[in-house]
């Protein structure tokens, strides 16, 4: 039996691209048979790993300054105030013009690919999604037999269908602790309890540990922004794709029938 193709999406709920591929893979389809998992890290983590390995301090940093929010959750060995203030100016959403292009980017895919999404940038974007992030990869966490993790991809998918949903479809300010749990609560098998649960799990060291490791492993397998695709073919080949508009290349490398789609949308991309 030829094996089936497989996809590994990194997503942060942070990303307007992250969510649209998010929305292609989970209902075109074109994806039908491909084996897909939806793996969350922290954006802001992938971001120091990737400016402070190209452009690194001039002294090793000092353990005295080990303060700052990025470095805590993404690269413990990353603790510089200064290094922490380069990430910041060098999001994507800081650069001159390209903040006006995103914007308009996602609309035009979102127009391509009939994804709902709301039509002005959420208030008080980028938010900080690293309590989102976290509760994500302790669904992820929850999981350690192959049918468990199964189940844990079950549970991360519906709550992203939410959460996804409730941010980038009607602007809810999904990333506030109250509007967390309460969009949680709705798709998570035992409603406010089970919320709790995962919000609790989000605290602990193996958790934020999970995320680490999931943030290491994008990095590893070549990413440097979101969404990223790691995906192996049927021959056993595998390659790195970056970005909603390079989907077509994934479908031609995974050897996917585009004429199944009947979505306009795939006119628009090579």
């Amino acid at each position: 039996m030829v094996p089936k193709p497989k996809i590994t999406l990194y997503l942060d709920t942070v990303s307007p691209f992250a969510y649209e591929a998010y929305h292609i893979l989970r209902n075109d389809p074109i994806f039908k048979n491909v084996e897909i998992k939806y793996v969350p890290i922290f954006l802001g983590g992938l971001m120091n790993k990737v400016w402070f390995l190209q452009f690194p301090p001039p002294s090793p940093p000092s353990i005295h300054s080990s303060i700052t929010l990025i470095t805590s959750i993404a690269s413990p060995h990353l603790t510089n105030v200064t290094q922490t203030k380069t990430v910041r100016q060098h999001r994507p959403i800081n650069i001159k013009n390209k903040d006006k292009w995103i914007n308009i980017e996602r609309l035009r895919w979102a127009r391509a690919f009939s994804i709902p999404i709301i039509s002005d940038m959420p208030p008080n974007f980028p938010p900080n999604t690293l309590p989102t992030q976290r509760v994500l990869a302790g669904i992820e966490a929850s999981s350690s037999s192959q049918s468990q993790q199964s189940q844990s991809q079950s549970a991360i998918i519906a709550a992203l269908d939410a959460l996804y949903k409730a941010y980038w479809v009607n602007g809810t300010p999904v990333h506030e602790p109250a509007h967390l749990r309460s969009v949680l609560a709705s798709p998570l098998e035992g409603g406010e309890a089970a919320a709790d649960k995962v919000l609790a799990a989000a605290q602990t060291a193996e958790v934020k540990q999970r995320l680490v490791q999931n943030t290491d492993q994008a990095f590893a397998d070549g990413a440097f922004g979101l969404p990223w695709f790691t995906c192996t073919n049927s021959k056993g080949e595998t390659e790195g794709f970056w970005g909603v508009d390079h989907l077509g290349q994934v479908v031609q490398f995974l050897g996917l029938d585009r004429g199944v789609s009947g979505n306009g949308g795939w006119k628009s991309v090579l």
